[in-house]
């Protein structure tokens, strides 16, 4: 299994969060459009679907070979990545969350998406097929906040998404599990051996990737900011908890 695919699943980071913010408006292919225009997400299920399931070819190398590339959906792992898209709305103060789907009418995603939403009502669920979808993007994506998909549309979505943005060297991702203290930040765009030690790779995706991490450990600032101010701390510094105390009631925080 390749190294990026064995973390994501491995580690059971579900979540891939792809910003499309546009840095400059010089850098957009797209006409007239400013930088509150483009300023969306996409949230990619990372553990399941095209890149995680079995298959394989049949008799290779003659006009009757065969390949077999099946998609696995679960339940659980459809639901926890949509309801991350909701918090995560709701967090950066989004007020719309789409979800992108090319499946069956009334499938797993579809079904799923509409339980979820039913308990995020502050939050407009827009379900859509990801054609028009993928259109809207290139000719309205001021319309867009938050999408959320599977793992194949979500990458061929952020991919469209960089593209808006000026180009896949811009645009950063993180993978993350709520329920886990480890995440990690990388370029979108994965490697380029291709052009190694030509000097002519993007560095900005990297750097944007390193800004995601530094927001993502502001967080984890807040939180200690929280405790303290709340006195939850130890001795050493006016308190009387024990370390694990002050310990459990960072972590409390952080899982808010």
């Amino acid at each position: 299994m390749p190294l990026l695919q064995g973390l994501r699943q491995r580690l059971d980071l579900f979540a891939n969060v792809r910003p499309c913010k546009l840095i400059a408006p010089e850098l957009t292919p797209l006409k007239n459009k400013t930088l509150d225009d483009i300023n969306f997400t996409v949230i990619r299920e990372n553990t399941e679907g095209y890149e995680y399931g079995t298959g394989g070819n049949y008799k290779i190398g003659s006009e009757d070979e065969v390949e077999i590339r099946p998609g696995y959906n679960t339940y659980k792992g459809v639901k926890r990545v949509i309801e991350f898209a909701f918090d995560y709305a709701r967090k950066e103060g989004r007020t719309r969350v789409h979800m992108a789907e090319k499946g069956m009418p009334k499938g797993l995603w579809s079904r799923v998406f509409e339980e979820v939403s039913a308990k995020n009502t502050a939050i407009q669920p827009i379900h859509m097929r990801v054609d028009p979808l993928a259109y809207m993007m290139v000719v309205a994506p001021e319309t867009l906040q938050v999408v959320v998909g599977e793992n194949q549309i979500g990458d061929v979505l952020s991919d469209i998404g960089g593209a808006v943005q000026g180009s896949r060297g811009l645009m950063p991702t993180g993978n993350f599990n709520p329920q886990k203290n480890f995440c990690f930040f990388e370029p979108v765009h994965g490697t380029g051996p291709d052009i190694l030690g030509k000097g002519v790779a993007n560095p900005i995706a990297a750097i944007m990737a390193s800004k995601m991490l530094l927001e993502h450990l502001a967080n984890r600032e807040a939180a200690v900011r929280h405790v303290i101010c709340n006195g939850q701390i130890t001795p050493d510094i006016g308190g009387s908890l024990p370390a694990t105390q002050v310990g459990d009631a960072t972590r409390g925080h952080l899982e808010l």
